[in-house]
């Protein structure tokens, strides 16, 4: 099943679609993408490597299940640091507009994983999103 998900490894950082894309990737020899910033709240999913996300100047090593939300204008790039193991993760580009009327019509999850302003991101360990609860 994971190859038939499997998106084909894009440098492009631009959404195609209007609302929302959403790719799973697993990469050996992972091509480092440039430090850059997007016009969409981004959600990347970590599932597996020796990975870490760096996020306006500040490093994050990732365990696999974090969540890491990253909103609009916000300067990130991930480092794979060990080429020989697979870098599997998702991302889920969201548009600022179709976000908003997601959470007008009561997704609360969304809400939980926002970011409270502009400028904030957040990485939330496996952990803590296992033993949340969303209601």
């Amino acid at each position: 099943m994971k190859e038939t998900l499997q998106t084909a490894f894009s440098k492009r950082q631009y959404m195609l679609s209007k609302d929302f894309e959403i790719y799973y990737y697993s990469s050996l020899n992972f091509t480092q993408v440039e430090k850059h910033r997007h016009n969409y709240y981004e959600f990347y999913f970590f599932l597996e490597g020796d990975v870490s996300i760096v996020i306006e100047d500040i490093t994050y090593p990732l365990t696999s299940g974090d969540i890491v939300v990253i909103p609009p204008g916000i300067y990130h790039y991930a480092v794979s640091h060990n080429q020989e193991k697979a870098y599997r993760r998702f991302v889920f580009w969201i548009s600022r507009e179709y976000c908003q009327t997601l959470m007008d019509r009561s997704v609360p999850i969304l809400g939980l994983l926002l970011p409270g302003a502009d400028g904030e991101h957040r990485v939330l360990g496996h952990a803590r999103i296992e033993h949340s609860r969303f209601h």
